[in-house]
Parts: structure tokens; sequence; C-alpha cells
């Protein structure tokens, strides 16, 4: 059974879309997931991990927390914790703030740490300026700086949608972002841009019809190798809610990828599955809620490990669900034939 999704937003064009589950056989495998109680708070969510260079910090946001700018609401706040025992387990979390104060009464998060170890930088999400916080773009503030932090130019940049993500690469020369743009399959895409040599970021360019499907598209991590994308998704064939997932980069100009291969039941269940991250070490950082698509995001931490003991029921059990079975879903816009507004 196939899917139809549009192509390009306001087209009334219509391309076949298949929806399968492909299960990652790895490498790399990992370990069986471990909560991270340190970082849990009773009723509040703790999502999009991100560690620090040297592995020792763990950058995370927090909503519905008495300790945010706004208390205990949707808004999210940027918390850090530290261990000492390469991640087996953390400290109390520190609420992470600036001067000129990097968590607001919006949604704030770290997205990337960059730059040279002994001078690190954080991508943060949203603009920072003399008027206030607005929800678009990222920006680039240095640890343990006390300026407001600095806009990162993406030539081009818009999402009509405000929930975007980012991702950059140690070295500023990847910057992934989950957009929704004129040019996306359905709901948010995941876009790349690179340096422009004059100081900024080229335009986003989409990773193709892949690696974006109809759905929700967001979350994007590279890998160290440059190749192995890490994201999750609403639209690829899943276990329940969002899924993370994997694909390969089969060439220079970000064109084209391997199809998209869910991580499995280690890693994802009915529930919220997403925010995958890695360590220097290879240890991978996540958010889930579990078996409850509405229960709060917790994170989990899971070590590389041996390769996942194949158990030939579940996969029979899987394949007689038709939860897991291609199915039909149908994404577009309808457009008035006389104005072609919606």
């Amino acid at each position: 059974m196939v899917a139809a999704r549009s192509v390009g937003r306001l087209s009334q064009q219509w391309r076949l879309f298949q929806l399968q589950l492909k299960l990652a056989t790895g490498p790399p495998y990992f370990a069986v997931p471990e909560p991270l109680p340190a970082l849990s708070s009773p009723a509040g969510n703790e999502l999009q991990p991100v560690p620090t260079l040297d592995g020792k910090g763990l950058y995370f946001s927090r909503t519905r927390f008495a300790g945010n700018v706004e208390g205990v609401a949707e808004s999210a706040d940027i918390w850090l914790s530290q261990s000492t025992d390469q991640g087996r387990t953390w400290g109390a979390p520190t609420h992470v703030d600036t001067p000129a104060g990097l968590n607001t009464a919006q949604n704030n998060a770290v997205q990337a740490v960059v730059g040279p170890a002994g001078s690190p930088t954080l991508l943060v999400r949203g603009t920072y300026d003399a008027g206030g916080f607005r929800d678009e773009s990222v920006s680039r503030v240095a640890v343990g700086g006390s300026g407001r932090p600095v806009p990162v130019r993406v030539a081009g940049f818009s999402s009509t949608s405000p929930a975007t993500n980012f991702f950059m690469t140690p070295d500023e020369k990847i910057l992934l972002l989950s957009l929704e743009r004129e040019d996306s399959q359905g709901a948010n895409d995941l876009y790349v841009s690179r340096p422009d040599g004059a100081g900024g970021y080229t335009a986003p360019q989409s990773l193709g019809a892949v690696v974006n499907s109809p759905g929700y598209e967001f979350a994007p991590w590279l890998a160290a190798d440059g190749k192995t994308l890490y994201f999750s998704s609403y639209g690829h064939q899943g276990y329940g809610s969002a899924d993370i997932f994997v694909s390969q980069r089969l060439n220079d100009d970000w064109t084209k990828w391997s199809q998209p291969e869910n991580l499995g039941p280690r890693f994802n269940g009915p529930g919220y599955d997403a925010f995958f991250a890695l360590g220097p070490d290879g240890t991978a950082y996540y958010a889930s809620t579990g078996a409850k698509d509405t229960s709060p995001k917790k994170l989990f931490r899971t070590p590389p490990g041996p390769p996942p003991v194949i158990d030939s029921t579940a996969i029979i059990a899987a394949a007689a669900d038709p939860m897991s079975q291609p199915r039909a879903l149908l994404t577009g816009r309808v457009l008035d034939g006389r104005t072609s507004q919606p």
C-alpha cells in the first residue's frame, strides 16, 4: 500500500510515498537504555539532551518546572548537569543563564556545543535582541559569556512553523535545520546550510524526499563521520508516536540518502521518542515518554554495546500488528480555485 503527499506546499501535484517499517541492523550498537533519575522532575518534561564536547556535562531543556523563568508552564528553560564518571551518574542540574538573559519566557534550548574544546560556544534556539526574545532562527553564545547571544545569519531563513530546531557540527561547517517551508514535503522537513564565506550560512537546502516524509521531521543529529544522520519523525513508519531513525548520506551534495531505518524497540515504543544525541565516547542520549505519549518526557542514556539478540517472535508479532503494516497517509492543502488561497 502506498501513501500520497504533495510536492511543494502550494502545489496541486502529488506523488506516491511508500510506508514500511525498516529496522536498523547496525553498527553502531547500543546497550539497553538507562533512565537518568537525577535529571528527572516528578511532573515536568526533560528533553533535548546535548552533551558537552568533553562528555562531562549534559545540557537539556525543562518544561512544567517550578525553577524555570515562568515556573510550571509549557515554556522551556535550559539546564545543565555534570558527571564525574563518564556519564554513568549525574549531579543535580543547575539553571543555565547569562546576565543578558539566556532563559526567557519562551522556549529556550541548546541545540549543539561547537568550537574548540577550550572555548566552546552554545548554539541556542531563537533570536535575542534589545526588544526581547523572538522564537525564530538560531544564535550563538560563548559558554560562560556575559553577552547577549548573537544571531546566526542564514540566507533566506523562513519557517511557517515556530517549532524549529537545529544542529551544528563542532567545526561549524554544517548546520542542519528542521523547518516548514514552501518546498517542504509536509510539516517540518530537514535542511542543510553551509558557511557562505562571509560569516553566515547559505540558504537552507532540503535533504530530499527520502529523509523527509509527509509528516514532521525534527531533532537532527549528525555523527562524527559526517554521514550518519539521526533524526526523529512522525511521518516514517514506526511504533507509535515520534520515533528515532537513522540514514546514511550517499553523496557530497546532501541530496542522496539511504532509506531511513527505525532504531527499533530498544529506543522506540508506543510513546514519544526523540532528540537522539551522541557524546564524544559514543554514548547516546534521548528523550522518551515510554509506553504512553501523554506521559512526561524523561531522559535516557545508552552507552555503546554488543549487537542486540534478535527475538524472532517479536518480529512475527510486529509483522502481525496492523499498526506496523504499510498504511495510507494523505496530506495536502486545499486551495480556492479562483484565488489560489487556502
